[in-house]
């Protein structure tokens, strides 16, 4: 009887994929098995999009959303097993014919430039359509090779998986008859980053008019230094701006992708009624046909705060290979030490609880990167969720290829914590509101730090944000504006630092055709203003003498920044010098950066551990005892931190190093 019942499911199955319908303007709609992951229980999901054959008898460089979302399915049909007969099998129904040349290599370790991909064609009375459809990574090897940037023109790692896909189709095309060929090029992730340079190799060559060729990518990385939109404005690259995989190699090494890059709606930028809309329309999609929640970043916030810790560690893609960082008291490693790191985590090639005791030993100039993946990956599947066919899928279907971005800006209000904050449009209605360091409302894309709250202010339209305290601080407060295809840098910045705030204290800030700054009625000039191409300083910190320091940089001018000298070696840390004159005894220094600085951290050459209190080079329970007596005094063996009083602050660095010895 299973038997039975399994048949006819099967059978249910297949016709719902082999029978399309076929409307009176030639649309013809289909439905596709499109992957989901292998944490889920549903392994695949049916997808409906539609096909109209009389699309490409118009020019490949008009944008065709229709087009998009339905190749979006195609990709995510390409993953399914890990096997080409899914997305054959789909084609076979479109009405290709059953001459294709696929490839599905399994990567190793070792052995990792490949990528998956079938070629197929489409015969019309007048031209053939070549269909090169690319799959992206597969939670396998090929993670490393996305890492893999090289050191020529072209990211390596992708280039080599081209350079043989595009050898395939030569060979393919030289099997065909003699009709004029149209050609259509399609990827998602890694597939989109190959399939952008296949795109630009067939642009550059004989066998079609650029009208005649039709690339569309999903979720592509930065493909090349030398990448431009004039030449190729047959490519169409749609991306989410929150997706950490399109935003590396980062732009800031002057890494890009051929084409035009569109941008999703986000909830940094645009339309918020439009956005707010559609992630709930896609939300309940998303988690009916794949079984799994969705899980939407706060804006791009997080995302471009990875991107920007990279960028201020790293001056190029040179320093992503040699520069060394500390990732733990006596041990560095580079970027490219970490990424392949998260290659054998995003791989599966170690498992979650390894995961989480890898990344551990990653701290100190990792933090900002570490936490990213922890929390967006490790913790919830915030990572995948935002990056996976399914969310380009209904994303797509859930607007109007008008609500693609191609450019524009927006604001972006940072503001020290422990004030209250609340947003409103002109209409009076409140977008955003923080109190007592709690989100209450976020219409707008709301983030909180221990030391921040980000508030994402779209740049059309007027606003009013109303600061409070309950009781009186001192705030520093800051607006960026960042270009929506480059969210990690500033255009432009003003700051405003130690704004009184109280309850007493009207402190509101207006955003238009200007931004003003007014405290009780008066206008707050501002202490820092940078406007087009905003200086970028480096703050180079060095350790002199037996300890470690941390916090180098690449900074905006007037950024406040800190650097730390670690706890460990306090005992014998001299402070924190600018050539011979010393600017801080403390441990961790903070300033606004005005120029290049380079700081020595300098220590004395005597050894010492922190809580080594009796001085037997050792920390232990008698340490302890002696800085629990001192406790509440102000007894200077006991003053770990030097603030004038035995505390908690000082108990914690000595179980820090509780039970180390030198």
């Amino acid at each position: 009887m299973k038997k039975i019942i399994c048949l006819i499911l099967s059978v249910i199955m297949l016709i719902g994929i082999v029978s399309p319908v076929t409307a009176d303007n030639g649309d013809i709609r289909y439905k596709a098995l499109m992957y989901n992951d292998r944490k889920s229980e549903i392994k695949s999901y049916e997808a409906e999009f539609i096909w109209n054959d009389g699309w490409f008898d118009g020019s490949s460089e008009e944008y065709n959303h229709t087009l998009a979302t339905s190749l979006c399915v195609l990709c995510g049909a390409a993953y399914v097993d890990t096997k080409p007969e899914n997305i054959t099998k789909t084609l076979i129904n479109m009405g290709y014919g059953e001459n294709f040349f696929s490839s599905y290599i399994t990567p190793t370790r070792e052995e990792n430039d490949s990528v998956g991909y079938v070629i197929a064609n489409k015969e019309y009375d007048r031209y053939d359509l070549v269909t090169v459809i690319i799959k992206g990574t597969s939670e396998d090897s090929e993670w490393y090779s996305n890492f893999n940037i090289g050191d020529g023109e072209i990211h390596e790692g992708f280039n080599i998986a081209a350079l043989k896909l595009y050898s395939d189709l030569e060979k393919y095309i030289s099997t065909l008859g003699d009709n004029d060929k149209k050609f259509l090029i399609t990827g998602h992730s890694r597939g989109a980053g190959v399939a952008n340079i296949v795109a630009k190799m067939l642009n550059e060559s004989s066998y079609a008019d650029k009208k005649d060729i039709f690339a569309y990518t999903f979720a592509s990385p930065l493909v090349s230094l030398d990448a431009c939109t004039e030449g190729y404005e047959n490519i169409f690259n749609i991306l989410c701006s929150a997706d950490f995989v399109t935003r590396l190699p980062i732009a800031s090494w002057s890494y890009g992708r051929f084409g035009n890059d569109m941008f999703l709606p986000e909830k940094s930028f645009g339309d918020i009624g439009l956005y707010n809309e559609m992630i709930k329309t896609v939300s309940q999609k998303y988690s009916e046909s794949t079984g799994k929640s969705f899980t939407a970043f706060e804006g791009t916030f997080s995302t471009d705060n990875l991107v920007r810790e990279i960028y201020k560690r790293t001056d190029d893609r040179e320093d992503f290979y040699i520069r060394q960082m500390y990732r733990s008291e006596k041990n560095t490693a580079t970027f490219n030490d970490y990424f392949t790191l998260m290659s054998d985590i995003l791989s599966g090639n170690v498992g979650i609880s390894q995961s989480v005791n890898l990344l551990k030993d990653y701290a100190l100039e990792f933090a900002v990167v570490n936490d990213y993946f922890m929390e967006n990956h490790i913790t919830n599947d915030r990572l995948f969720s935002t990056h996976s066919t399914g969310a380009y899928f209904y994303k797509l279907s859930c607007c109007k290829g008008s609500d693609l971005s191609e450019g524009g800006y927006f604001y972006r209000l940072r503001s020290s914590s422990g004030v209250n904050l609340k947003v409103a449009d002109e209409d009076g209605e409140v977008l955003a509101e923080v109190a007592d360091r709690s989100i209450i409302n976020n219409i707008l894309a709301v983030n909180m730090t221990a030391a921040e709250i980000i508030v994402d202010i779209p740049a059309e339209g007027k606003y009013t944000v109303q600061i409070t305290s309950s009781s009186p601080v001192s705030a520093d407060i800051s607006v960026e504006k960042l270009k929506v295809s480059h969210t990690e840098i500033p255009e432009a910045v003003m700051d405003f630092y130690g704004i009184e705030v109280s309850d007493k204290d009207d402190v509101t800030l207006c955003f238009g055709e200007d931004i003003t700054l007014d405290q009780n009625g008066e206008n707050i000039p501002a202490d820092n203003s940078c406007e087009g191409n905003v200086p970028i300083y480096t703050v180079m910190t060095e350790s002199v003498g037996n300890g470690m320091c941390y916090g180098s940089g690449k900074f905006r001018k007037g950024e406040k920044v800190t650097v730390y000298a670690d706890s460990s070696f306090m005992e014998n840390f001299l402070g924190w010098f600018d050539g011979e004159a010393l600017v801080s005894k403390s441990a961790s220094y903070s300033f606004a950066v005005e120029d290049y600085t380079h700081l020595y951290a300098k220590f004395s050459e005597k050894v010492s551990l922190m809580g080594d209190i009796n001085k037997d080079r050792k920390v232990n329970s008698d340490d302890l005892s002696m800085l629990l007596e001192k406790y509440a005094a102000t007894d200077s063996s006991c003053d770990l931190d030097r603030n004038g009083v035995v505390n908690s602050a000082d108990l914690s660095m000595l179980l820090g190093n509780f039970g180390k010895a030198l």
